[in-house]
Parts: C-alpha cells; sequence; structure tokens
C-alpha cells in the first residue's frame, strides 16, 4: 500500500512540473529547421532546469503569406495554449520595402498573429529576427533594391522590418540577426554561416537558441551549460554576447505596447495603447506612482524624469521607459502635494500628515494594484498591524488629485 501511495505521489509531482512547463511552438522555414533550432533550444533551456514543451512547422522556403494559408500550420496553432509561437518570414522578403512588404509581407504576418490570439489572447507571439547574407545578396537578384546588396544593408533592413511587425502586432523580437552583427564584428573567427553563405552553420544556430532561451525564460544565459558542438570558449563568447545584447536591454526587444504623453506646462497626460493589460503600475520618475491606466500627473520640478511603466498580463511583466523633459511650471492647487507617511518602513502605525481635504480616499495596493485595506478618511493613523510583511502602495486621492506613496511594511 506504501508503494502504491509513494508511486501515485512521484506521478502527481511528474504531472505538475510537466504541466507547468512553457509551450512554445515554431514557426519557420529553413532558417529555424536547420541543425533543429527547436530541439536545440530545448537543450539549452533544459541544462538550467527550464525544458519546455515544443513543435514545429517549417517548411523550406515558406513566406508569411504561405503560413497564413496552411491548414497544417493552423491546425498546430489551435492544437495547444502555447505561451510563445515564433515567426519567421522568408530570408528576403522582410528585407525588402514598398508594395512587396505592404501587401507580401506586412498582412501576412497580421493573420499570423490574429490566428494565434484567436486561439488563446495570452499566447505571446515572437518575431525571429534572421540575419544578412553573408556577402549581400547577389545581382542581378538586388538591382531593384540595393541595399540588401550588401551585408549591413539587408541586416539593417531585416532589423528595422522586423521590428515594425512586432510594433504593429503587439509582438516580441527574438534579435538573432543583432547577437549576429555584434559576433561577426568582434568574433570574425567565429563562423556563423552554413557554405551557401545564407544558412546558419551550428554555431550561429547556437546563437539562435541562445537568444530565444533568454527571451523565452528572462535568464541569465550565461547560466547555460549546454555547448552542443561548440568549445568552451566559443560557447561562453556567445553566451556573454547574448547577455550583453539581450539580456541586460530585453525591453528593447518588447513591443507588446507603449505608452504617449500629452504635456502641458509641467502636467502630463499618459496613455497606454494596449487595453487588455491586467495591472498598471507608472512610476513618473520623481517618487511618485499611480496605478491608473491612463494618469495625469503634475511635477512641481523643471528636469528630465525617466518615466517607467510596468504592466502585467497573462502573467507576464511587461516594462516601458521614456524620458520626458518638462521645461515649464504652471502648479496648481494640488492638497495632495505635500503629503508625506511616517515611520516609513513601518511595523505597527503609518502616520499621515498633510491632507486638508476630508473626502479624502486612503487605500493600500499591492504590488499588482490590487485593494488591500481601505481606511476611513477621518484619520491620520492607520494600523498596519493586521498587514502582512512587503512592499505595497498607498493611494491618497481626492476629487482633484492622487498621490501614490510607496510603503514597506516589516
Amino acid at each position: 500500500m506504501k508503494k502504491i501511495t509513494l508511486s501515485i505521489i512521484l506521478l502527481s509531482f511528474a504531472y505538475s512540473s510537466f504541466s507547468q512547463q512553457k509551450k512554445i511552438l515554431f514557426v519557420g522555414n529553413s532558417y529555424t529547421a536547420g541543425n533543429n533550432l527547436a530541439l536545440l533550444t530545448y537543450h539549452v533551456a533544459e541544462s538550467t532546469g527550464n525544458a519546455f514543451i515544443y513543435d514545429s512547422h517549417t517548411p523550406g522556403g515558406q513566406r508569411f503569406l504561405n503560413h497564413a494559408v496552411n491548414i497544417t500550420l493552423e491546425n498546430k496553432i489551435n492544437s495547444e495554449n502555447w505561451d510563445f509561437v515564433t515567426l519567421q518570414g522568408q530570408s528576403v522578403e522582410v528585407s525588402l520595402t514598398g508594395p512587396i512588404f505592404d501587401t507580401e509581407v506586412d498582412p501576412f504576418a497580421a493573420q499570423l498573429v490574429d490566428k494565434i490570439k484567436a486561439n488563446d489572447a495570452c499566447i505571446q507571439p515572437v518575431f525571429f529576427q534572421t540575419w544578412g547574407r553573408e556577402n549581400g545578396f547577389p545581382s542581378p537578384g538586388c538591382d531593384d533594391f540595393p541595399w540588401i546588396c550588401t551585408y549591413e544593408g539587408m541586416d539593417d533592413a531585416l532589423a528595422a522590418n522586423y521590428q515594425v511587425l512586432a510594433e504593429q502586432n503587439n509582438s516580441l523580437v527574438s534579435p538573432v540577426g543583432t547577437v549576429w552583427r555584434y559576433l561577426r564584428a568582434n568574433f570574425p573567427a567565429l563562423d556563423l554561416y552554413a557554405s551557401d553563405g545564407s544558412h546558419p552553420s551550428q554555431i550561429g544556430s547556437y546563437a539562435a537558441a541562445v537568444t530565444f532561451y533568454t527571451l523565452f525564460f528572462n535568464n541569465d544565459p550565461t547560466n547555460v551549460t549546454y555547448n552542443y558542438t561548440l568549445s568552451e570558449a566559443d560557447a561562453n563568447t556567445i553566451k556573454n554576447t547574448v547577455k550583453s545584447v539581450v539580456y541586460d536591454t530585453l525591453n528593447d526587444y518588447d513591443f507588446t505596447g507603449y505608452f504617449t504623453e500629452n504635456i502641458t506646462d509641467n502636467s502630463v497626460d499618459f496613455s497606454f495603447n494596449n487595453i487588455d493589460a491586467d495591472t498598471h503600475i507608472w512610476n513618473f520618475g520623481d517618487e511618485s506612482m499611480s496605478v491608473d491606466q491612463s494618469p495625469t500627473h503634475s511635477y512641481t520640478e523643471l528636469g528630465d524624469f525617466e518615466v517607467t511603466l510596468t504592466i502585467s498580463k497573462c502573467g507576464r511583466e511587461h516594462i516601458f521607459t521614456k524620458t520626458i523633459s518638462i521645461t515649464s511650471l504652471h502648479i496648481l492647487d494640488i492638497e495632495t502635494t505635500d503629503i508625506s507617511v511616517h515611520p516609513n518602513p513601518v511595523t505597527g502605525t503609518l502616520h499621515i500628515d498633510g491632507i486638508k481635504n476630508i473626502d479624502t480616499n486612503i487605500t493600500l495596493l499591492n504590488l499588482l494594484g490590487q485593494k488591500i485595506k481601505h481606511f476611513d478618511n477621518s484619520t491620520n493613523s492607520l494600523s498596519l498591524f493586521d498587514v502582512a510583511k512587503g512592499t505595497y502602495f498607498l493611494k491618497i486621492s481626492n476629487s482633484s488629485s492622487t498621490k501614490i506613496i510607496k510603503i514597506i511594511k516589516q
């Protein structure tokens, strides 16, 4: 009986661990199929304890317009609630501009994203930014698009256009081409290309796999222990490159949303374009915060302020940062401007100074913007004895203004 019980426990644990694994679908052509990029990425992730479930659809030579009408691919998209679906276009088409990009690339990439989101709105599309040909695309093929005649011109166009596709479709970019470019410039002895000067060598695919791993798991690639067929020195060169190019700047490749601002003197109206986010946390760069989707904030000083918006969606966190400049002040009579709290950190009772309006609402929020406790507006002393240790936001608002104060409960 004990053996049976133990077997059930182990089986339940195995199923629980398996069910929590990420699910990833790789869509592309021979650039993705070469050296089995999906399996290679799996081994890279597995070496850090992050094995995942995966499938792939990579017929040779396929373009976005082929993928968009492929029933086999549509069935694969609908077969699972994927965490990520990678999208790779034909190696040249995304580097082009004008009618070809506008009519044969852009709309079909959007159709693919729509199919993915129709299965589950939480699936995250990831555009696979590929690389320029080793010596550019040869003439006469490049005569009508002279920038692709060189590696640099073709690579620049691919990077720019994949970013456009990601921005238009609220997606991520896996900047493999950017990693390759850094490696080409700084470690030319690493041969990233197969003999045709187009497809990836094993070294090139390993660089792609480490890039995807870093993007999927938001993990430091230098912790990867799987080196594939590479020497330890070459593998470490790639891991360190991906760390500096991708991991240290992950937010640069997140185009799942963006915020805009309208500045009038010292008053700024902020707006976030993606209304599907579950929570919003704004840090205005002057120790003030908000949890509204589209807040208005008034600055009391001139200068440059780094504004950070952190959103959560489908259990994933996305961070967007922008610097704004306040060049003139028009001070309004905002009654909550001089509010302060003490002690902070607090162990029991938190005192508030500066509240002048009896119609003030005081609410304690967690880091996700969820209400933990509401306080009587007639008191300036808040009891936090029953609140768990952690970091919170105290939202103090009246009919004319809102102030968010970060507090720490010890």
